[in-house]
């Protein structure tokens, strides 16, 4: 008979002990989406810093891991996560480079009385982008919490509701991705065993007034020439390079993979494998692009080749790192096309 007992008391007490192991979860859970609110509210109504995108790559974090815990709309509440996941791995990249330009000495996007990175305010173009997905999240938060619950007493949620989040959602994503994601404006490969006659039009794509980079990893990895076009000035990790414009005349036979550029005929045709080698060494050094006025300034426009000083000036003060090389026939300078570079003016370095 006590047996029986135990076993009806054992039979009605695990329910119930599970039911009350998933009511302390389900509260923590409501608990910490309320702070989630309360933190997007304070973010959004200050100028956001370097050290808030850590908040808010949190609050993403949470945000995907708690969707699957809604009970009305679970599966459309379950599209939102790839637009999320895009948006912190936006972030995070984004914040990597801002906090590594914050070690550039002199770099132009931020002022030197201010003394930790957290505190340096994130660029004025990326302040409003920023709030308004903080202001969206906070939304989705009130949204998220209450689909959690089917309460009668309580407005229900509707898939108008829903429909409308996820619109705003999609239109946060474009505008952060039109803020520092950059345009591909050239993309064609250069073979190293032929010469290019004809000289490059590189910028019938390309829009006054822009930043351009040169992508490393696709001209070493697949020997392409990829120019980047940056609305704003990038925060990707970068090196600048020096070089001779029209250096000595080659020697009567000199062959070699080479190109020009339209509106740049005028000076040496860029060798292929130095350029190569180039990006081999930015890579090297952790950069991942490099800034050569001849391919990321506009050629092709007087007005812009007036205004480059000023420009080259710009991007020079900003690069993590200075690459002084023969860019052009470089076989008649012997070895330097094996030695492409040096950072800082002091560290050579060594291509293998």
């Amino acid at each position: 008979m006590l047996d029986s007992v135990r076993l009806i008391l054992a039979f009605l007490v695990r329910p119930l002990t599970n039911w009350v192991s998933q009511f302390r979860k389900s509260r923590e859970i409501d608990e910490d989406l309320d702070r989630i609110y309360a933190v997007l509210n304070d973010l959004n109504a200050i100028p956001l810093a370097i050290g808030s995108l850590h908040s808010v790559e949190d609050v993403l974090t949470k945000v995907v891991a708690y969707t699957p815990t809604t009970k009305k709309y679970q599966d459309r509440w379950l599209t939102f996560n790839p637009a999320l996941e895009t948006i912190h791995t936006l972030l995070n990249t984004y914040r990597s480079n801002l906090e590594h330009a914050t070690r550039i000495p002199d770099h132009r996007c931020f002022t030197p009385t201010q003394e930790e990175e957290k505190d340096l305010n994130i660029p004025e173009y990326f302040q409003e982008p920023l709030h308004q997905l903080c202001r969206q999240l906070a939304s989705t938060t009130l949204l998220l919490k209450s689909s959690r619950h089917l309460r009668l007493w309580r407005k229900s949620l509707t898939f108008e509701d829903l429909q409308q989040c996820e619109r705003v959602t999609s239109s946060c994503l474009e505008t952060i991705q039109t803020c520092i994601t950059p345009k591909v404006i050239y993309h064609e490969p250069l073979n190293t065993n032929e010469d290019h006659d004809a000289p490059l039009d590189i910028m019938k794509n390309a829009t006054p007034q822009r930043y351009r980079l040169i992508d490393c990893l696709q001209l070493t990895k697949h020997q392409i020439l990829s120019i980047c076009e940056f609305t704003h000035f990038p925060h990707v990790r970068y090196s600048a390079v020096s070089y001779v414009w029209r250096g000595n005349a080659v020697p009567e036979g000199y062959k070699a993979a080479e190109f020009s550029v339209l509106g740049a005929e005028e000076a040496d045709p860029i060798g292929i494998e130095v350029l190569n080698d180039t990006c081999m060494a930015a890579l090297a050094k952790g950069a991942t692009h490099v800034w050569i006025d001849r391919l990321c300034i506009m050629q092709t426009s007087k007005e812009v080749r007036i205004n480059a000083p000023f420009h080259i000036a710009y991007c020079f003060s900003s690069r993590d790192m200075s690459l002084d090389i023969a860019i052009a026939r470089a076989d008649t300078f012997g070895d330097i096309t094996r030695r492409v570079g040096r950072q800082n003016a002091s560290t050579m370095v060594d291509v293998p």
